[in-house]
């Protein structure tokens, strides 16, 4: 049968598992906040607290824990999302000769492993937004990391949309 660009385009499935992963992404975070992130930023920061010759109020000290943990679940995410693009395209050989980005486009097979990662990808930003928006302390760059998400989630969609897979690994 021959490949048209229409049938190379999201699925449903595709869409479905987007959505139950941007569902998924917030309540993981919160399992891994309430017994292993907030834990570990108590841990950590009662050292530094104690050393420290200023007291802390407990608004002070709640506000440093939650930024700990929001910044060890972002490394957690980066770095496994790292790891699933690393072995989706690891040895293919457009990821070397970027020529090969566009051979055989719109007609480009999309690989289990690159379908992982697109949909890991997008569910998490869709979920990052509403994350920025409703539970994450509000930091100066508040409207930059917004807008960045936005534009990332439309720049992931779009790439999905039009089977730039190669290009958008």
């Amino acid at each position: 049968m021959d490949n048209t660009m229409h049938d190379l385009r999201p699925s449903l499935f595709q869409i479905g598992s987007t959505a139950c992963l941007s569902l998924f992404f917030p309540l993981l975070r919160w399992i891994l906040h309430v017994n292993i992130f907030e834990p570990l930023a108590v841990a950590c920061l009662r050292h530094v607290w104690q050393r420290s010759e200023l007291k802390q109020s407990p608004e002070y000290m709640q506000k440093a824990v939650e930024k700990f943990s929001e910044s060890v679940w972002k490394l957690m995410v980066y770095i496994s999302l790292l790891t699933v693009g690393v072995v989706s395209v690891w040895r293919k050989p457009w990821v070397l000769d970027t020529r090969q980005f566009w051979e055989g486009w719109p007609n480009q097979p999309l690989t289990p492993p690159m379908q992982l990662l697109y949909n890991l990808q997008l569910g998490f930003y869709i979920s990052s937004i509403f994350m920025i928006l409703f539970w994450e302390v509000r930091r100066k760059d508040f409207l930059a990391m917004f807008s960045h998400h936005i534009v990332t989630v439309i720049l992931i969609s779009s790439s999905m949309y039009f089977s730039f897979w190669r290009v958008g690994s």
